[in-house]
């Protein structure tokens, strides 16, 4: 450690890291050396090496708790990178808590960056039976990924299918309703965009704003041909917003400004 000390003070931090990695190998169980490692994997953002550090760290914890939070962190920093190696460390969390949602989500995610639709949607489908129906923000969430995952197949019909599901599920939730408002949109079902639209208006929090909300109602006017309705969500919106250049610039080009 004095020698890893040394590179430091000289800011040599790879020689630093090389050291400590040496010492890890020799002494997986040393704590301290573990922390400092993952000092300095956090201040190089080495988000890999520090989910490696904290599986082979799992391996020597023998708390079952701390092991399963241990495994559980690794599986997230390599949700991006590496999803396999994600889809394992996940794998080895469920097996302490098989019924730990937030971790069975994680793994879904992983699943569906790997492109192993299945596995992610056969872990959606057993815990939507799970819930019988009852409508939670927890069923949204899986309601919502099973649309993203039907998304990322391309299949657009069973896409909107769960977005409705998601929808009729919370109606609160801005993120499943801004997503079927521009996949309605898209496919050109602009009765479901427009209501939609509408209720993601009268949100008090939204990832869309209000003034965007109606914009979007004078842009689907103005596709159906619709001038008199089109100016007049132009001009709400810019009421909602004087500063919403989108809104200035939609008059603009109808003729209104």
């Amino acid at each position: 450690m004095q020698l890893v000390d040394a590179c430091e003070k000289v800011e040599r931090p790879h020689d630093a890291q090389a050291g400590l990695e040496a010492a890890h190998k020799a002494q997986p169980k040393n704590e301290a050396v573990r922390a400092r490692l993952k000092q300095i994997f956090e201040e190089t953002e080495n988000y890999p090496a520090l989910a490696r550090l904290l599986i082979s760290e799992a391996d020597v914890i023998t708390d079952e708790g701390t092991r399963f939070v241990t495994l559980r962190q690794a599986g997230e920093l390599l949700l991006d990178e590496d999803p396999e190696a994600a889809v394992a460390a996940l794998k080895r969390a469920l097996k302490l808590r098989p019924a730990d949602q937030a971790v069975n989500l994680l793994l879904v995610e992983a699943f569906a960056a790997a492109g192993e639709f299945d596995e992610a949607n056969a872990i959606l489908d057993a815990a939507i039976e799970a819930m019988k129906g009852r409508r939670s923000p927890d069923l949204c969430a899986m309601q919502y990924r099973k649309a993203m995952i039907a998304g990322a197949q391309e299949n657009y019909e069973q896409e909107l299918h769960w977005l409705k599901e998601a929808h009729n599920t919370d109606r609160n939730n801005g993120d499943v309703a801004v997503a079927l408002a521009t996949l309605a949109e898209q496919l050109e079902d602009y009765d479901l965009a427009i209501r939609v639209l509408r209720s993601i208006a009268l949100m008090e929090a939204a990832p869309m704003s209000r003034a965007v909300a109606y914009l979007r109602q004078g842009y689907i006017a103005e596709r159906r041909g619709d001038r008199q309705k089109a100016v007049l969500w132009g001009r709400k919106a810019l009421m909602e917003d004087p500063n919403c250049t989108e809104a200035t610039e939609f008059l603009r080009q109808i003729g209104e400004l």
